[in-house]
């Protein structure tokens, strides 16, 4: 159980992380192409400091994603709008990636990941079912969630 002094510390941090991802998202240029970028949510790592934060950051990190995708509704080309969720929280990002100059393939074809697996209940806890789907990579050791919408 969490001491509820650490909770609130912990709570306002996933709080200033989330809103300053969604800083990040606000400054993009939509009418602009995008090579992977993302953005770290968790950029300093202190949801590793215990079990119970991987579910906050990683609910967090969903909720960045779909802000993401609210602020790219709008965009004339099309775009690939995905989340990545890991057991290391410092690893949780939202990405975007699309057509671009770098000579990066588009769209990116998620070759490895298995899509709609069996799933940890952190994870499936903080992703919409309706809306959007999982996928992993990985083996015991780490494995990466995917988090895309339904299309």
């Amino acid at each position: 159980m969490m001491d509820r002094r650490y909770r609130k510390r912990m709570q306002a941090y996933w709080a200033r992380a989330e809103a300053r991802g969604r800083r990040q998202i606000d400054r993009l240029d939509m009418n602009s192409w995008f090579d992977f970028w993302h953005v770290h949510v968790d950029w300093y790592g202190r949801g590793n400091t215990g079990p119970e934060n991987v579910p906050e950051i990683a609910a967090a990190t969903v909720r960045l994603l779909q802000y993401l995708e609210t602020f790219a509704k709008d965009r004339s080309e099309p775009i690939q709008l995905w989340a990545t969720l890991c057991s290391n929280t410092m690893d949780n990002a939202v990405h975007a990636h699309s057509r671009n100059p770098n000579g990066t393939a588009y769209p990116h074809g998620f070759h490895a990941v298995d899509w709609d697996p069996t799933v940890p209940d952190w994870v499936a806890a903080a992703v919409p079912v309706g809306t959007h789907q999982i996928g992993s990579v990985g083996d015991a050791g780490e494995v990466v969630y995917f988090v895309r919408r339904r299309g």
